[in-house]
């Protein structure tokens, strides 16, 4: 969760207690705090020592999560209802203009996103899965040719039989043996 805040004139000297700034003000809040915990991407990030007047707070960003949670969308709404409520990409789900509480658009467009996000997620997990699998098949494969390549045919026959790696007569699994042979020797000759 990350406040919005929109700085005005009256409020220069309260945001200058930040430890993401420079300056004596800033000096003085990193004293209180463990410059470990600072994060690295200080131009976009504030951490102001005693908090801002909440006037000051124009939108509030949820993450994902706290996005699938409803009562958390509500609580959020009652505290701060004349702030927007947005997604961490900007997506804007609660506009205090025209949504005025939380009301169904609001809960469609909090579900209507975390949805999408989940599909896009899962997606990228397939899409590893496949990667994961090719890799595999290629590994399997490999070791498949090199038994085929580098052991009596008897017993290749018998292996692929048992296994149900290839199925057919044993004539037919001496021929596969033979093409694969071939293949390799033709592969491995052009180099």
């Amino acid at each position: 969760m990350a406040f919005i805040i929109e700085p005005t004139k009256e409020s220069e000297e309260l945001l200058s207690y930040d430890c993401y700034r420079e300056g004596n003000n800033a000096d003085i809040t990193r004293s209180f705090t463990h410059s470990a915990g600072l994060l690295a991407r200080k131009e976009k990030l504030s951490s102001i020592l005693y908090g801002v007047p909440s006037n000051l707070i124009k939108g509030i960003v949820l993450g994902n999560k706290l996005l699938e949670r409803t009562e958390i969308i509500k609580l959020m709404i009652k505290l701060f209802p004349n702030c927007y409520i947005s997604t961490i990409d900007g997506s804007i789900i609660y506009d205090p203009i025209n949504d005025k509480e939380y009301n169904e658009k609001v809960e469609l467009r909090a579900s209507n996103y975390t949805i999408r996000k989940q599909n896009e997620i899962t997606q990228i997990e397939l899409l590893d899965k496949k990667q994961d699998y090719t890799k595999l098949q290629k590994l399997y494969n490999s070791f498949i040719e090199q038994v085929i390549i580098n052991c009596p045919e008897e017993e290749v026959i018998r292996l692929l039989k048992d296994n149900n790696i290839y199925q057919g007569t044993d004539k037919q699994i001496l021929e596969y043996i033979n093409r694969v042979k071939e293949e390799y020797r033709e592969k491995y000759q052009r180099k």
